[in-house]
């Protein structure tokens, strides 16, 4: 018998924090992810890109549900240095 997601929180919020095992158990027999997804439903996604365009060669916005992410790209060519005439370097910096 599939149990209602309202019947999987309050069962499972009165032990979640001393019995996580079973927690996480209780969840998955119901279908249910703890914010009441189904287990194979999907966060709302977007993407917007080039929200930097003055201080980066690339950017971009990502949303994932209730998640954001903030990301920049920048390029600068330089010379290698004498004693590595072939070799280059690569930067990041968060």
């Amino acid at each position: 018998m599939e149990r209602s997601i309202h019947q999987v929180e309050t069962d499972t919020l009165s032990y979640a924090q001393f019995d996580p095992a079973t927690y996480l158990a209780n969840l998955v027999k119901a279908g249910v992810r703890q914010d009441g997804r189904s287990l194979m439903g999907l966060r709302p996604l977007t993407l917007l890109q080039g929200i930097l365009q003055r201080t980066t060669a690339g950017s971009a916005l990502v949303k994932i549900g209730g998640t954001k992410v903030v990301a920049g790209v920048t390029l600068q060519v330089g010379q290698p240095a004498e004693d590595t005439p072939s070799t280059g370097e690569i930067g990041t910096w968060v």
